[in-house]
């Protein structure tokens, strides 16, 4: 390796004054963030890709992506009953069981 060789970290923190090593701590960050949040994992994705332009000079485009964990939604209880045309809809009451206020009328005139 000569003098002007440069390394891999080097390409990192040379290329456009460190854009590729600050958007890969960014990234990082938000990752880590996200993942101290949900408990699940994420990933830091560096794509490089190298090509010879026609004045015989190597152009290299860096990709930086990342990959958050979401927070789960979480699970909803509903009931499906026949809507009357073969479909079913959803409902949050239990189309099997009576309702305190539906017999809220009766109670008061017993009362």
């Amino acid at each position: 390796m000569s003098d002007t060789d440069i390394n891999f970290v080097e390409l990192l923190n040379t290329h456009r004054r460190g854009e590729i090593a600050r958007a890969l701590d960014d990234a990082r960050g938000e990752v880590l963030a996200a993942v101290a949040d949900t408990g699940a994992s994420g990933s830091v994705m560096l794509k490089l890709t190298f090509k010879r332009n026609k004045a015989g000079q190597v152009e290299m485009l860096p990709e930086v992506t990342h990959r958050k964990p979401a927070r789960p939604l979480g699970v909803g209880i509903f009931w499906a009953a026949p809507d009357g045309e073969g479909r079913a809809r959803l409902s949050r009451r239990d189309p099997d069981q009576g309702d305190l206020l539906d017999d809220l009328p009766a109670l008061r005139a017993r009362a």
